[in-house]
């Protein structure tokens, strides 16, 4: 299930070791493996629980703790195994158990069943953590199942984890996402996810722990003087009781796209959209995007790219360790819902397979190809530019060249430029700083500005050679 859902699984985990299972040698070796399951060996953890469970002694808690560890393994069909033979035994956790098994499925009416029945069990006593939070998933995952929405697939790609949003390929026009470098180092968070800034680099957003810990969304925005204003936290109603991060906005500046984990997510977490009021410019009240964008799993960074009509996102549904899926997509104009009695809805809000979103003899080849045309950000931020080869010949393209060392070393100019350009942003913006630091931060924010300034003043005799290299091949053609 979701990230939150493993937290809660955690805790209770945490909770059943810590129950006193007598003072026997059976108690030992459950002290053993909770040793082993709260270290994170769970393999090891299940090989000791076989061995207690040879005696038969405390048979309910060792089944429930070996599915514990199966499901933290990945393999949820023994998970189900060990959940069903602790059940049977009388132990009322692994019914909850099951249920998230079933949801994480997408067998909603059967999860509902089991925490039906685990309510019946309770009497007077109070419900788990984990059984309040999937009865409420629940809920919201029922109203989404019967209105997944009818969007085309044309591919999806399997990636590191780590910086995935590097294989996201956006026109120019709908903004780019970077990592965390490209906020000036006096307001750059210690941990940072993406960044997103619009088509005119005069803004970015990304998402910061606050004190409490709590991932809220802030914004900055390039100031007359070239430096960037103090960051300002976006409305805490985003957060809606939860962390929010992967932040989008569409070319036009309305639309938000966002993932968030709170009260109203299915998953660890769910993408959201707001737009802005036209009136306020304050954004509106943010609505869970649905199916088959989300899921029982964490999903995030929904991108569209108004330029080459494609829509992206990532998502962990797939369980691939260290990996994430993306999805890329035509994003509809308005939205169209499957029919659920007509369809199987369920493995179409699952995507079991993006064949079964294609149209009947449709041919995407030249879209995914329009994709493939886009170039990384360091080479789409050198679209359009200004280059004097001779009197009169001026390049305003890398097209333009007539000549690949020319083209080439046209490439090399550009992506310096970018650089020097960068470097002396960062260098404004750290002498602003510097000057309002107190002598204990001065001395190593000095190191790093005479690092810079040694940078900017090579920069221009790497970018004079290469404008020589160019007018030296375009010229001699």
């Amino acid at each position: 299930m979701k990230q939150l859902s493993q937290n809660i699984r955690k805790l209770a985990l945490v909770a059943v070791l810590a129950t006193s299972f007598g003072a026997s040698a059976s108690a030992q070796s459950l002290h053993d493996a909770q040793a082993l399951m709260t270290s994170g060996n769970y393999s090891q953890a299940i090989e000791a629980l076989k061995s207690i469970q040879k005696t038969g002694k405390s048979a309910a808690q060792v089944s429930y703790l070996m599915g514990q560890c199966y499901q933290q393994l990945g393999d949820m069909a023994n998970a189900r195994l060990s959940f069903e033979n602790a059940q049977k035994r009388g132990n009322k956790e692994a019914i909850v158990s099951l249920a998230e098994l079933a949801f994480d499925n997408y067998d909603f009416s059967k999860a509902k069943t089991l925490i039906t029945r685990y309510d019946a069990g309770l009497r007077n006593a109070a419900p788990s953590k984990q059984a309040s939070q999937i009865r409420s998933k629940i809920f919201l995952a029922e109203e989404m199942i019967s209105h997944v929405e009818k969007i085309t697939i044309i591919d999806s790609l399997v990636v590191d984890k780590d910086q995935f949003f590097k294989a996201y390929r956006l026109a120019p026009q709908a903004g780019c996402l970077t990592s965390a470098d490209v906020i000036p180092q006096d307001i750059r968070p210690e941990k940072c996810n993406v960044v997103f800034q619009p088509e005119s680099k005069e803004s970015m957003m990304w998402a910061q722990p606050d004190a409490d810990g709590t991932l809220r969304l802030m914004q900055s925005s390039r100031l007359l003087d070239g430096t960037w204003d103090h960051p300002a936290q976006l409305d805490d109603m985003l957060n809606d009781e939860g962390d929010a991060d992967y932040p989008f906005v569409t070319s036009d500046g309305q639309s938000l796209y966002y993932a968030n984990n709170g009260a109203n997510s299915i998953g660890g977490y769910d993408i959201f959209v707001t737009r802005k009021d036209p009136d306020t410019g304050q954004y509106l009240k943010p609505q869970n995007v649905g199916m088959p964008y989300n899921s029982p799993s964490d999903d995030y960074m929904l991108a569209i790219d108004d330029k080459t009509g494609i829509g992206w996102w990532a998502t962990d549904r797939n369980h691939i360790p260290g990996k994430v899926t993306i999805y890329v997509y035509v994003p509809n104009e308005v939205r169209q819902n499957y029919n659920p009695d007509s369809v199987n809805v369920k493995s179409l809000a699952a995507i079991r397979s993006i064949k079964d979103t294609w149209l009947p003899g449709a041919d995407y080849t030249a879209l995914l190809g329009k994709i493939r045309s886009i170039g990384d950000h360091a080479q789409a931020k050198t679209a359009a530019f200004s280059f004097t080869v001779a009197k009169g010949v001026v390049y305003h393209s890398l097209s333009d060249a007539k000549t690949n060392e020319g083209r080439n070393n046209l490439e090399q100019y550009l992506a310096e430029v970018e650089k020097q350009q960068d470097d002396k942003r960062k260098l404004q913006a750290l002498r602003w700083s510097y000057s309002k630091a107190d002598d204990s931060h001065r001395k190593s924010m000095r190191t790093t500005i005479m690092q810079l300034e040694a940078a900017v003043a090579k920069s221009y005799e790497t970018i004079d050679y290469y404008a020589n290299q160019v007018r030296k091949a375009e010229q001699q053609k």
